[in-house]
């Protein structure tokens, strides 16, 4: 079906017949898009394991319509790269860096803590 392979935005839905879950999971991923998947059942297990399979960055189970600006937006595929709002959203806006400054340096025991006889050469003699 030409509309499961097409990114459309709008009141659209996609309807298929398929024989079981496994099939719809396949279909669903054999998409080159990846935005967002809604999932109507009324098994929890079902739809955790469609929230896990599917190849999307956003899934909705049982309402389509609940929607929250601190979660993160996004897709995958050719859908989207990165993410906008929430946590991900914010950090696709800055580069972190971790940066540590020993303010006194000094050698630390811990760092070398064997002694110069502790080397030995091959006829039993140290090395320090």
């Amino acid at each position: 079906m030409a509309l499961q392979q097409s990114e459309c935005f709008g009141p659209v839905a996609a309807v298929a017949r398929v024989r079981d879950f496994d099939e719809a999971m396949s279909r669903a991923n054999a998409s080159p898009f990846g935005l967002g998947a809604s999932v109507f059942t009324t098994s929890l297990d079902e739809a955790m394991e469609a929230a896990e399979r599917l190849e999307v960055g956003m899934v909705w189970v049982n309402n389509p319509l609940i929607d929250n600006d601190a979660l993160p937006f996004g897709g995958w595929k050719a859908s989207s790269l990165g993410r906008e709002l929430g946590r991900q959203g914010l950090d696709a806006f800055r580069r972190t860096k971790m940066v540590i400054i020993d303010h006194k340096p000094e050698i630390q025991n811990w760092w070398y803590s064997y002694s110069d006889d502790w080397f030995l050469d091959g006829g039993g003699r140290s090395l320090g």
